[in-house]
């Protein structure tokens, strides 16, 4: 029987699958289910099956609400998915990334240092 996040993972669009398959080599084994995890709570809050869809309104879903609680390691990985997305050219509309990711070109250096 499939998990929660089985099955919102399977209806993510085939690009978007390969794109998390990516990401997910980034870490270590023993952090994959964290990382699905996030995946998931950032597909249930938006409803977006594919990465390139998601705007800064939605990373806001996460990160604008000062009374919302953002610590702890899944809002540490969600804010790390949105910046891997920001700089691999995924996300289409990049309209309010710079204002919270400041230098893209830093940044995705130092991802790639990562």
């Amino acid at each position: 029987m499939a998990t929660n996040n089985d099955e919102y993972l399977e209806k993510l669009e085939p690009k978007s699958q390969t794109i998390f398959q990516d990401f997910m080599q980034t870490y270590s084994p023993k952090s994959w289910f964290q990382l699905r995890t996030a995946i998931c709570t950032i597909i249930v809050e938006t409803n977006i099956y594919d990465f390139s869809e998601l705007t800064h309104s939605d990373y806001a879903i996460f990160f604008s609400n000062a009374s919302k609680k953002t610590t702890g390691n899944k809002y540490s990985i969600i804010k790390q998915i949105f910046k891997y997305l920001y700089c691999k050219n995924i996300i289409i509309n990049e309209l309010g990334f710079e204002k919270c990711f400041w230098d893209k070109d830093k940044l995705c250096d130092y991802i790639k240092k990562e």
